[in-house]
């Protein structure tokens, strides 16, 4: 188990036993004000019964995806007293609300200030007890920090005097320790040594030496590289699977909306968080994995009708799969119904056009519905793709487009999506030059994340589809 999911597993264990023992403290309150004496006969009774016990389980589980939803259990290691207060304050106020609503409502009470007093009293008790309980973990865990044993490793790929003032700034701050400080190759060094293979072999070392050190997570820091060969250098650290941070003076774009993680010393800036909050992500998460499990139930008719078509019309399979770049620069497969003949890019990868040969007759009208699309419910169920976000391309075009865009690399900081702000607003590309146009609004889309945009998104797909205006 690593050490990011025993910190997690502290705050949902403790979170665990603060909501037993708010909801029993809550049902001894309730118990005597409600004078529950006189039917079960003693508080043990009470207790015991299986009603009181059935609610406990029932509450207590709601209570545990209140708090999985909040985003609390993401990052155990971005917590303050102030995170602890307002998420505590808002899980608690969210939980007593619905306890409220649907068992306290359910009371033969004497008057409207008994219910009052009641939700006062839960909502009170379900906050201080589960602060209190967070703020011990909290506390347990910042002075595990601060030993030597439990410092975050920290891999530093710097240069020049501004990585010798992030290395000092590291140590100074006491909660990290630099595990291997490797030199980052400058662009002179570039000019003379450059090849694919050579920054290929290049990032692999420094991919070996942050797993042989167990990294917590990478710092870079330059102002001698172009932001191109950070860029490419960021691909290949991906596959870690844990923060990466550059020094603000590493990146020379101005008003991108990126993650700071302190607000003292050297501010480092989160290139693999995105935009979205904590609880905003998990709550995108759970629509799509519902969304796309009943949207594979109810149009599997239809799956089988497309199929149907598709096989009556031309020679080979009814799906067709192809390699995609998504979250964190991983590669997965995509799937889609056939729209094409067979054997349609034997010359190479092809973007595909408004008349295009390739294309069948039904696969023409599967386009201009995004019929040919629907097979990604899958990928959004598997965890592969989201339903609104960036489309995902081929490495072969991420290749020839991040040399003119080398901020392409914040779009994998998400799940690419069956539709996105650029379908809608632009639709397909046929063109590389399209391709960096479209690409516009998948950054306008990065910066701006929310759910709220997401809805919007997905009711002019809606509109879209229902028009036939796909390509």
């Amino acid at each position: 188990m690593t050490r990011l999911w025993r910190h997690r597993l502290a705050y949902i264990g403790i979170d665990s036993i603060a909501s037993v023992v708010a909801f029993t403290t809550f049902n001894v309150l309730r118990y005597q004000l409600e004078e529950h004496y006189a039917t079960f006969g003693s508080l043990l009774r009470y207790m015991a019964h299986p009603n009181t016990l059935l609610s406990l389980l029932g509450v207590v589980t709601l209570a545990m995806g209140v708090y999985w939803l909040s985003g609390y259990y993401n990052n155990p290691y971005a917590k303050s007293r102030l995170s602890d207060i307002t998420t505590s304050l808002s899980s608690s106020t969210i939980i007593a609300v619905i306890v409220f609503l649907f068992v306290i409502s359910d009371d033969v009470t004497p008057s409207t200030t008994h219910y009052l007093r009641l939700y006062g009293l839960l909502h009170l008790s379900w906050f201080l007890i589960l602060y209190v309980g967070r703020v011990c973990v909290t506390r347990m865990l910042l002075r595990q920090f601060l030993s030597e044993e439990h410092k975050r490793r920290i891999v530093l790929i710097s240069e020049g005097n501004i990585g010798d003032e992030v290395a000092q700034w590291l140590e100074h701050e006491g909660r990290m320790r630099i595990v291997a400080r490797l030199p980052l190759c400058s662009d002179r060094e570039l000019e003379t040594n450059y090849t694919a293979s050579y920054l290929k072999n290049y990032a692999q070392r420094l991919v070996r030496e942050a797993q042989s050190k167990y990294a917590d997570e990478v710092v870079i820091a330059t102002t001698d590289c172009s932001f191109l060969l950070v860029s490419q250098l960021l691909y290949k650290l991906y596959i870690l699977g844990i923060p990466i941070k550059l020094s603000p003076r590493s990146i020379p774009y101005v008003g991108l909306k990126l993650k700071v993680n302190t607000m003292l010393g050297e501010p480092l800036v989160d290139v693999t968080a995105s935009n979205l909050s904590e609880s905003a992500a998990n709550i995108k998460w759970l629509v799509d994995r519902l969304s796309s499990a009943l949207g594979l139930i109810l149009l599997s008719p239809l799956f089988l009708y497309i199929a149907w078509r598709i096989s009556r019309e031309s020679e080979g399979g009814i799906l067709y799969t192809q390699e995609r770049i998504g979250l964190r620069g991983r590669p997965f497969i995509i799937y889609k119904f056939r729209s094409m003949y067979l054997d349609a890019e034997q010359t190479g990868p092809q973007l595909s056009s408004d008349q295009d040969p390739r294309v069948t007759p039904w696969g023409r009208v599967m386009r201009r519905y995004r019929l040919d699309e629907l097979p990604q419910l899958w990928n959004v169920l598997i965890g592969d793709m989201s339903l609104v976000g960036p489309r995902p391309e081929r490495s072969y075009y991420i290749r020839q487009l991040v040399d003119d865009a080398p901020q392409l690399f914040l779009l994998h900081n998400v799940r690419p999506g069956i539709t996105s702000w650029a379908m809608v607003r632009y639709g397909y590309a046929s063109t590389l030059e399209e391709m960096r146009e479209r690409m516009a609004y998948d950054w306008l889309y990065y910066e701006n994340m929310s759910l709220r945009l997401d809805i919007i998104v997905l009711f002019y797909t809606i509109q879209t589809i229902a028009k036939g205006l796909g390509k």
